[in-house]
């Protein structure tokens, strides 16, 4: 099992069950600071592509149809604030019957070039959700991945 830095996690066993969009816990900073424990600039993360998206089921999604979908997208924005979020990434709807615990939705590179803030937006169509969770986080490598 990998290591999770906690300052690049966007959700941990997060509910998503009402038809729309929820953005995720937590929002990552890449703004200017250090991290702390490495000593390192938190703007550096990513700026070889060394960035790896993982999103992840972690309770298996029920609804009262099969049609229900799951989907993600990661965006980036320059202030963090309500409409100022752009699409960096979007994953395919996937419908219910495949939203099992341990399913990852995505597991890959992300773009080096995104700006200042990050999260990942989850929507959940057609019909709503009665159960279901998801963690997302960044990875600094493959081997994490």
């Amino acid at each position: 099992m990998a290591l999770i830095d906690k300052k690049l996690v966007f959700s941990e066993d997060q509910a998503i069950t009402s038809v729309g969009t929820a953005g995720s816990t937590n929002i990552i900073n890449f703004g200017s600071g250090y991290d702390g424990f490495w000593d390192a600039k938190i703007a550096d993360y990513g700026k070889t592509g060394d960035l790896f998206l993982n999103v992840r089921v972690t309770t298996t999604f029920t609804a009262g149809a099969t049609t229900a979908t799951l989907k993600f997208t990661l965006q980036d924005s320059t202030t963090g604030a309500t409409g100022s979020w752009r699409t960096v990434f979007d994953g395919r709807a996937i419908t219910q019957p495949n939203l099992d615990a341990g399913v990852y939705l995505y597991r890959g590179p992300v773009p080096a070039s995104m700006r200042q803030y990050v999260r990942v937006l989850y929507t959940a169509g057609t019909t709503a959700f009665t159960a279901g969770k998801v963690s997302s986080w960044l990875a600094g490598n493959a081997g994490d991945v």
